[in-house]
């Protein structure tokens, strides 16, 4: 069948098409210079008024009540009924107040240099074992969790690793994914998230390098399964049981918790199940590996994410409100 002409309507409708996706970058380029400014603002500040700024801003999302607040509202519902209502509208206040500090921390831990990192990490706990397992003639795999300040983590352990390769999906304001990865890229080898970024942490571990991944993230492109997190069903990544299994890796916990005098970053063992042969187990062992770190200071935990969106079919969908 012969293909139909275009007409001046298709001609037209192209057109459109292309304006509006030029005003969306031309907005995007926009959104993303202001959002570098910030960062930058946010860099000169002592490092405890950037915090109390932070604090601030938690503050006010909580009094109106933001999005944020909401879902952090409703995940430490489910995942801490043992506390009472007045217990848990606390912790969750709290932690809105903690996220913020994380975000109001940021331009300082992206834009000062290695001796400004570390010497914010003021204490480290039980970085003898991370020593240890560096030493080993294997791989080590280091699993991440949205706890404490995370990027503290990540430029902490690109400093004191020989090597680290970590995973990065780029943001969608480019010139916020340039300062991101400027920031990453002094003491981090990154790797993309798709089939050729697997490929570079398998090909790192089996080089008896260490890796680093946030572990509580959705999956992408469908590579995960639902394992129990804080008693609720959570699509949880496969892709750490597939790289263990297949490098025979050692596994360690770690976060930087936030403290008064900077930080103290935390090592810690997962559960044993991580690295069972049963895939379920192997899943569940590493959304309760992730539990026992966030135990540490739940209220420093990025609670406002929401992890529970994908639900097993046959059950409610979560965060319905307006």
């Amino acid at each position: 069948m012969a293909e139909r002409p275009a007409t001046n309507k298709d001609s037209k409708g192209r057109s459109s098409r292309r304006k509006d996706a030029r005003n969306q970058e031309a907005k995007f380029d926009v959104k993303g210079r202001l959002a570098v400014s910030l960062m930058k603002a946010l860099s000169f500040l002592p490092f405890r008024q950037a915090r109390g700024l932070g604090r601030f801003v938690g503050k006010l999302l909580w009094s109106f009540n933001a999005s944020a607040a909401k879902v952090t509202k409703e995940n430490i519902g489910y995942a801490f009924k043992e506390l009472s209502a007045q217990e848990q509208t606390a912790l969750a206040q709290e932690s809105v107040i903690q996220s913020s500090q994380t975000f109001s921390e940021m331009g300082k831990v992206w834009l000062n240099d290695d001796q400004w990192l570390m010497n914010s990490v003021t204490e480290t706990e039980n970085k003898e074992r991370l020593d240890e397992l560096l030493a080993e003639d294997r791989g080590v795999i280091l699993l991440a969790p949205h706890l404490g300040n995370w990027e503290v983590l990540g430029r902490y352990l690109g400093i004191v690793c020989p090597v680290i390769t970590c995973m990065y999906q780029p943001v969608q304001l480019r010139a916020m994914d340039d300062m991101i990865k400027g920031a990453r890229s002094k003491n981090m080898v990154m790797a993309p998230t798709d089939k050729r970024g697997v490929m570079q942490l398998m090909k790192a571990l089996k080089n008896n390098e260490i890796i680093g991944v946030l572990p509580d993230q959705l999956p992408l492109d469908g590579g995960g399964d639902f394992a129990d997190f804080f008693g609720k069903p959570a699509l949880t990544m496969t892709l750490i049981r597939q790289l263990q299994q297949k490098t025979n890796s050692a596994v360690i916990m770690a976060f930087a918790k936030r403290i008064d005098s900077g930080f103290r970053v935390i090592f810690m063992e997962p559960d044993p199940l991580i690295y069972s042969k049963n895939p379920d187990e192997a899943l569940l062992g590493l959304n309760r590996s992730v539990e026992l770190c966030v135990h540490r200071a739940p209220e420093q935990y990025q609670w406002e994410y929401k992890r529970y969106r994908r639900q097993p079919e046959g059950i409610p969908r979560p965060y319905q409100f307006k």
